[in-house]
């Protein structure tokens, strides 16, 4: 877990991600501070926390996104990550909580 910590203490955004099991990581959480953004927390967040997946040994990164979360799709997608070619998966997390699936190899 990475914490992004404002200049007063208060913590404004955070990634949660599992470290590699059989080569992949996947991204659990990533969550800003309304009142920070657009301000890059989340990519800077996003970015340390790839960073870190790298060094534990981490091949492919995988995380599940609302497909309605178009911010957070351009994000994803401005760092490398694809959408799954299966698309959508309906009711992923029970009635009405489609998901999107979208991975991101890490080369050297």
């Amino acid at each position: 877990m990475l914490v992004a910590e404002g200049d007063d203490g208060h913590i404004r955004g955070y990634a949660l991600a599992t470290p590699p099991n059989k080569g992949q990581s996947w991204i659990v959480s990533l969550a800003v501070d309304p009142a920070v953004q657009g301000m890059r927390v989340g990519r800077q967040l996003m970015r340390e926390t790839l960073k870190s997946l790298r060094a534990a040994g981490t091949g492919t990164v995988l995380l599940w996104v609302e497909p309605a979360n178009d911010h957070a799709i351009a994000l994803y997608e401005s760092l490398g990550f694809v959408r799954d070619p299966a698309g959508t998966r309906p009711d992923h997390f029970g009635p009405g909580a489609d998901r999107l699936l979208m991975s991101l190899p890490l080369s050297d």
